[in-house]
C-alpha cells in the first residue's frame, strides 16, 4: 500500500490551484487565462 500516492496527487491539485491565482493576481495585465481561454484584458 502506498498511501502517500492520493496525498500527492491532492497536493499537485492544490499547488497547481494556488498558482494559478497568483499568476492571475501577480500579472493581470498579460494574458494569463489560458486554461479558461478568457481574456484578462479589462
Amino acid at each position: 500500500m502506498r498511501p502517500h500516492k492520493r496525498i500527492t496527487e491532492d497536493a499537485i491539485r492544490e499547488i497547481e490551484a494556488e498558482r494559478d491565482e497568483l499568476l492571475v493576481q501577480l500579472s493581470p495585465h498579460s494574458s494569463v487565462g489560458l486554461r479558461d481561454g478568457s481574456p484578462s484584458t479589462p
